[in-house]
């Protein structure tokens, strides 16, 4: 029988149909990498479950509800200052004395005239009821006693002000003057100061005024202090001024600490925080996922790391700085949190999650 030939062209043929096929599905497979490469990339989150606060932070310094400057009611050399910053003082306490030696000649002078004015005065007066004597040195014997019993009281109660005491109970918050120092009534001797209640007064902005004066009673408030490490003090409203100072637009409220303040000191500064309202368990997004205020961006049908982008109409009825409140309805999408902005509805995206 005759051999049959061999038809290399076949086999030829087939091995460039197979080489076609090849490069063409590495093409496509290429071309599919790329187009799913240049897909825009945004970034997704799932809302967040808990709670929203709604606060107004506000500062202010910490004061003492009962903080007195004593000035002396007489001039004179500062002879003693019985008291230094931070040492505690009652009420009626002598802290410091103003040198007498003055005020006692004055009263030892005004003391003599008086004495022989009222013995005039009461020998003048038996003589007139006896009609021994006129009227008119009646008038003027009982007018010149009446005169240096003026003078003396004056001088008593000048001699009592050398020693000057404090008006309140307190610490001494700063000690203005020093022995041998020249004092006067326009000259502060010390500042005293009760660190047992002390407060904070904040100067809230008018829109919360009616806010304020109704709910005064119940708000929750809370202070922090910067120079305790960040201390939290528990807080309530002691007072609301019943006038809106028309310079700032604000009205002033003082706020008086309830609890624990030790360490607490006058002049402190404090951050301020005012509770408003709460919405507890409920699904919340950060407002960098809104656009425009009315829109939010979701990865519909996302698969394999890609995505439809879709949108919705949302206006936040509940919120803070921060974060807004969604419906439950939404709790399982993936909102769009960075990338939106430049969109189209419909459009592919790559899937890129926030901690990613």
């Amino acid at each position: 029988m005759k051999k049959k030939k061999f038809d290399w062209k076949i086999v030829i043929l087939i091995i460039l149909v197979g080489i076609f096929l090849f490069v063409w599905l590495q093409r496509n497979r290429e071309e599919k990498t790329i187009a799913e490469a240049i897909l825009p990339p945004v970034k997704v989150m799932k809302p967040e479950f808990g709670e929203i606060r709604q606060e107004l932070r506000l500062n202010g310094y910490v004061q003492s509800e009962t903080m007195v400057t004593v000035l002396p009611k007489i001039s004179g050399t500062l002879t003693d200052l019985f008291v230094n910053m931070g040492d505690p003082v009652k009420k009626s306490q002598i802290i410091a004395k103003v040198d007498s030696e003055p005020y006692e000649l004055t009263l030892q002078q005004t003391e003599a005239a008086f004495l022989t004015a009222e013995s005039t005065y009461l020998r003048t007066e038996k003589l007139y009821k006896a009609q021994a004597t006129s009227k008119q040195n009646y008038d003027q014997a009982k007018g010149q006693y009446e005169t240096l019993k003026s003078q003396y009281e004056l001088a008593k109660l000048q001699m009592k002000y050398t020693d000057i005491v404090s008006p309140v109970d307190g610490v001494v918050l700063t000690k203005h003057s020093s022995v041998g120092a020249l004092v006067s009534s326009q000259v502060p001797i010390v500042t005293i100061g009760d660190i047992a209640n002390l407060s904070v007064t904040v100067d809230v902005p008018e829109k919360y005024y009616t806010f304020f004066e109704e709910r005064k009673d119940g708000l929750s408030i809370s202070a922090v202090i910067p120079g305790l490490n960040n201390r939290r003090i528990r807080a309530r409203i002691n007072a609301v001024a019943p006038y809106i100072a028309p310079e700032t637009k604000t009205f002033r409220t003082v706020c008086s600490f309830t609890g624990d303040t030790t360490m607490v000191r006058p002049g402190m500064f404090a951050n301020m925080t005012f509770l408003l309202a709460e919405k507890e368990k409920t699904y919340y997004l950060p407002f960098k996922t809104l656009v425009g205020g009315s829109s939010l961006w979701y990865a519909d049908a996302p698969e394999n790391g890609t995505g439809t982008a879709e949108t919705i109409v949302f206006i936040p009825e509940f919120f803070n700085e921060e974060y807004f409140a969604l419906p439950d309805e939404y709790q399982d999408k993936l909102f769009i949190i960075e990338g939106q902005h430049f969109l189209r509805k419909g459009q592919r995206v790559r899937i890129m999650h926030e901690d990613s």
